[in-house]
């Protein structure tokens, strides 16, 4: 707020200081809320229930929204967004009316979940998805899972219509727990990796908020999809062959077939990731190759058993936890060797037209630091994720 304060007739220039006065301004709203006490702060006809200096720094507030409106229109759209929260009508939401306290949400109590009696008694080889079901089916829609060992609770819902209310309504620092081995393992194991980011999977809150603001020029653009249509189609058409080659005479794949999709998927984020080709879709696979895909699945079994399941690892290390680590240093290797040579290979033959540019370019010249993390987070988070958007996309295709 202070580069408002400093000039009658403020300019700005770019995105991240409009972000940097966007995170003030919400602040500075909260505040009010805790100070006055009201609901209806911002409805400045009826003044007798707040405070001076709660109408004050409103009022304030409203003039500098509509400095900033005025003087940046390619970012109206934000301000719209924002203004419309300070809007009287949707100050409260009715649904707060009927709400149930926080405490009376069912869900396990924390000695069943450390006895194992919720789960028969097989929590150890229990699957997500049978924990998933075995919850709904015990709970309902919603559940709240109590902290054990060191962790917060959980809130598990089985409704879409909660997810669309909690992303309407999480605000710019949103906090989503990600997986706290990834968290441990690249702020104290590997900080020289890293540098103390997080990534957008790990990363919450403000910090969050900077390093989306980074990669989101970049990311989103509509016209950085159109740099990979050639390339992603090549590489589906070269799928395409190899099923036409692994049918047999019912047209049925053979029972191995999640192995040709992890690699297609590994050769898919290769190119979206480093603008390289793997070979994934060869006959014979790479070593590296073989190995990401064999890590990753590995590790997403050994997370979900040290950050789902009840675990000691906070306060004991235990066998499966110093697994995981030697499995994440591994990948590390590999990934970053794959990023170093994109780096380089990218650096001795630089692509003239910013407009053609890949992703990785772009974000080394914003920040190397954050391109790299952003790289490895693709190659990681990748190939489940775009296994199973194509196993669901067929799903709905022949239901």
């Amino acid at each position: 707020l202070s580069c408002f304060k400093s000039s009658p007739n403020p300019v700005v220039e770019d995105f991240p200081l409009l972000t940097l006065m966007l995170s003030e301004m919400n602040l500075l709203i909260h505040e009010q809320l805790k100070r006055s006490n009201v609901l209806n702060y911002c409805n400045f006809q009826s003044t007798s229930n707040l405070r001076a200096d709660t109408l004050s720094d409103c009022r304030e507030l409203e003039a500098m929204l509509r400095v900033i409106s005025g003087r940046t229109s390619s970012y109206s759209v934000a301000l719209r967004s924002l203004s419309t929260k300070l809007t009287p009508d949707d100050a409260v939401d009715p649904a707060w009316a009927s709400a149930m306290p926080y405490n009376k949400i069912p869900g396990p109590s924390v000695t069943m979940m450390l006895s194992g009696i919720l789960f028969q008694g097989q929590t150890k080889d229990l699957s997500i998805m049978d924990m998933h079901r075995i919850m709904r089916d015990s709970y309902g829609d919603l559940v709240r899972v109590p902290g054990v060992l060191g962790r917060k609770d959980t809130l598990m819902s089985f409704s879409p219509d909660d997810y669309e209310k909690l992303f309407r309504t999480e605000g710019q620092w949103p906090n989503r727990r990600g997986m706290d081995t990834f968290v441990y393992y690249r702020n104290k194991v590997r900080p020289d990796v890293f540098k103390g980011m997080g990534g957008l999977v790990n990363e919450q809150g403000e910090s969050w908020q900077r390093f989306r603001t980074i990669v989101n020029p970049v990311m989103m653009q509509p016209k950085t999809i159109r740099l990979y249509v050639d390339k992603l189609d090549a590489v589906a058409r070269e799928f395409m062959e190899v099923i036409h080659n692994l049918r047999n005479e019912k047209n049925e794949m053979p029972g191995d077939f999640h192995h040709w999709l992890n690699r297609w998927a590994l050769e898919t984020i290769g190119v979206l990731a480093l603008d390289t080709r793997f070979g994934c879709l060869e006959k014979e696979l790479s070593n590296d190759s073989r190995d990401i895909i064999k890590y990753i699945r590995e590790v997403f079994q050994l997370t979900w058993k040290l950050d789902v399941l009840p675990s000691i690892w906070k306060f004991y290390k235990t066998s499966t936890f110093n697994k995981l680590m030697a499995l994440l240093d591994e990948l590390t290797r590999i990934v970053m060797s794959k990023v170093d040579e994109a780096i380089i290979r990218m650096e001795n033959n630089p692509t003239q037209s910013s407009d053609s540019q890949s992703v990785l370019e772009k974000l080394l010249k914003v920040d190397r630091h954050v391109a790299v993390v952003m790289a490895f987070d693709m190659l990681m988070a990748g190939v489940d994720t775009v296994l199973i958007i194509w196993s669901t996309l067929n799903l709905i295709f022949d239901s």
